[in-house]
């Protein structure tokens, strides 16, 4: 079956190779900024412990590293803009 449906996906596979490629890049772009994230904590670990920050300055850096590892498992898409109660359709929406 391999062999006769090879002449039917021979077109599609420079498409399907473009979307691996694009796949691949998320992914390592993604666990790039995670490490840049997980970076900015332990720098602000290492200056707490070593007394260079204040205990708000740490805490702000902190807050700020959580905001953008949030941000970042958020799913994208038309629906992640609005929020996830936009997902929701109630029996009123239908009217």
């Amino acid at each position: 079956m391999g062999l006769l449906s090879l002449p039917l996906r021979l077109p599609l596979l420079p498409v399907a190779g473009v979307v691996k490629l694009a796949e691949v890049l998320a992914e390592q772009a993604e666990a790039e900024l995670q490490n840049a994230i997980w970076r900015q904590l332990e720098d602000a670990e290492f200056a707490r412990a070593s007394g260079k920050s204040s205990d708000e300055e740490i805490a702000q850096l902190e807050e700020q590293a959580v905001q953008r590892l949030i941000a970042l498992r958020r799913p994208a898409g038309p629906w992640a803009a609005a929020g996830p109660e936009a997902a929701v359709r109630t029996d009123n929406d239908r009217s």
